[in-house]
């Protein structure tokens, strides 16, 4: 059986194309706008809704996020032509989009950014079957912060001694909160504690975090991060969801109350990927690029002498493998 996929965009144009580029794939469903898109939705299980951004009566990230409660296993991927700060946030905070997509798109990038987004939405679909295959299909447990006594903490990156101090005095005993000024330091406390949130500055010292994050998740999924930053900067959202997949986005420094209730929403998160792992594509996808140490190597090999970063984002994949495999399983 095709998956099912639900294309929503306003101009009937690029209706066609898309289906022309998916239609022998999938069982394509198109719609002109929000509303329509969510009346497919009520009526079928969709596996991948792709939505353009601006559409008049509803905009996509709102379309995302009444997608997500109305069908949370659908995988949602935005698709936009416009540099929208705000709408790209929103992707991130509210519809948890699983990609962001700028027009004009490369066909063989989109082409593989849905075939991965199916085989997550398939995967979700297996991991809720009792008798899925999947690992550590459990009942999903969301304890109350209130109640919560395993000693998870948050870990702070960056120079944020202030928002520290602030999630101190918000979960006190409740959960630890870790200071790490340098990556090298927030991987130390990695190792030495048990993280399930990890807020960080988009840039730590100069360099930019992406690489950092996208390593941790490569390694240990269930770490849920935020990211906090200062600049207005659409590409740097569009890294962070495609490349560091991170759970929120913030601005910096961000109000305590928003932050207030991103870290409870991230703790939650973190504890239902701990109860059923199988979830963490949800946000994460297909980590097999990872797997594979030899490729990691000829990676490495191929760009560290012309490329400062890649040489450490090779180190810092193998920083993250090394810790996650001598630290005990939490």
């Amino acid at each position: 059986m095709k998956a099912k996929l639900l294309l929503v965009d306003d101009e009937h144009r690029i209706l066609i194309v898309l289906t022309a580029i998916f239609g022998q794939l999938y069982d394509v469903y198109t719609a002109n706008d929000g509303s329509a898109a969510l009346d497919i939705l009520r009526t079928m299980d969709i596996n991948v809704l792709v939505s353009d951004q601006h559409m008049p009566g509803m905009l996509g990230t709102e379309l995302l996020q009444q997608a997500k409660a109305l069908k949370p296993d659908t995988i949602r991927i935005l698709l936009t032509g416009y540099a929208d700060y705000k709408a790209s946030m929103a992707s991130v905070n509210e519809g948890e989009v699983f990609r962001y997509i700028a027009k004009p798109w490369d066909t063989a990038k989109l082409l593989t950014t849905v075939a991965e987004a199916v085989r997550v939405s398939q995967q979700l679909v297996r991991a809720r079957q009792p008798d899925s295959d999947l690992p550590a299909k459990v009942q999903v447990h969301q304890p109350s912060v209130q109640t919560a006594a395993d000693n998870m903490g948050l870990l702070v990156i960056g120079d944020n001694e202030g928002i520290s101090r602030y999630l101190s005095e918000q979960f006190k005993d409740k959960h630890p909160v870790y200071s790490a000024q340098t990556l090298p330091r927030a991987i130390a406390a990695l190792k030495q504690h048990y993280i399930g949130v990890v807020i960080t500055e988009a840039t730590v010292n100069g360099a930019s975090s992406v690489k950092f994050l996208a390593a941790l998740r490569a390694t240990n999924p269930t770490i849920v991060t935020l990211v906090l930053s200062a600049h207005q900067d659409v590409m740097l959202i569009s890294e962070m969801i495609n490349s560091g997949q991170i759970f929120r986005f913030l601005p910096n420094p961000p109000g305590k109350g928003i932050l207030r209730l991103s870290a409870i929403s991230a703790i939650r998160q973190h504890y239902e990927f701990k109860d059923n792992p199988a979830l963490t594509v949800r946000i994460h996808g297909d980590m097999s690029e990872f797997e594979n140490e030899k490729q990691a190597n000829s990676e490495y090999q191929a760009s560290a002498d012309d490329n400062e970063s890649e040489a450490n984002f090779f180190w810092l994949r193998r920083a993250f493998r090394h810790l996650f495999n001598t630290t005990r399983a939490h």
